[in-house]
């Protein structure tokens, strides 16, 4: 039986979803250990060109398609709560992290058994200065907030003991800014936060818009003083 559950939420991502599906299973450890589901809630054709691909190569991944817009923490929500694993994490679509790092976390998920183990991104290859700026500023903002201790709260590559997590669920926080509410309530309940830092390439045609920068601040504080 596979131990780990992984979750990629995809939303309108019909230009990158196939190297996605295709590189995850090429690696016989993830393979072994892992199952792979995708929760679809946009309105291209993603859950169409997955469709195809799990028909020519007979692949076993699952794919959830919703009619209504779920934010991304409501599509990472939804494929935790299909998950029967004992380890639950997503992962962003745009094999940013490569397969080989992806490969070494998950090692050190199954050998360590942590309750929490993220990725942090230590460079990101590519990324432009006011991108990385932005960046910055806002995990300063969300440590400053929630007092979290975490050196990169967005990436997206996070894994978690199920028991752990699933009693946390339903997050307020249904956009991009979920991953901090989520590391603030695991914090709460006094599991421990495991850090696993990595390089990562900056990935073009991502759904991310100039309007979701400043509310996920705006989330941020609704979700710290409501």
């Amino acid at each position: 039986m596979k131990e780990i559950t992984i979750v990629v939420p995809a939303r309108n991502e019909e230009k990158r979803i196939a190297a996605c599906a295709d590189s995850l299973p090429s690696s016989k450890f993830i393979s072994q250990h892992a199952n792979l589901i995708f929760v679809i809630d946009g309105t291209d054709n993603t859950a169409k060109i997955l469709e195809e691909l799990k028909k020519r190569k007979e692949a076993s991944f699952e794919i959830h398609s919703y009619d209504s817009r779920l934010g991304k923490g409501g599509a990472v929500e939804e494929g935790f709560r299909l998950a029967k694993t004992g380890f639950v994490g997503y992962l962003d679509a745009d094999t940013s992290i490569g397969v080989g790092k992806l490969e070494q976390l998950l090692r050190k998920l199954l050998e360590e058994k942590p309750a929490a183990l993220i990725a942090v991104r230590k460079r990101i290859c590519g990324r432009g200065a006011l991108r990385s700026l932005a960046a910055r500023a806002f995990n300063s903002y969300a440590n400053l907030l929630f007092n979290l201790g975490i050196g990169d709260t967005q990436c997206g590559c996070k894994f978690f003991e199920r028991k752990a997590i699933v009693p946390l669920l339903p997050l307020c926080t249904k956009g991009f800014a979920f991953d901090v509410e989520l590391l603030w309530r695991l914090k709460k309940s006094g599991a421990p936060i495991r850090q696993f830092p990595l390089e990562t390439e900056e990935k073009q045609g991502g759904t991310f818009g100039p309007l979701d920068a400043p509310r996920m601040f705006w989330d941020l504080l609704l979700t710290r003083f409501t």
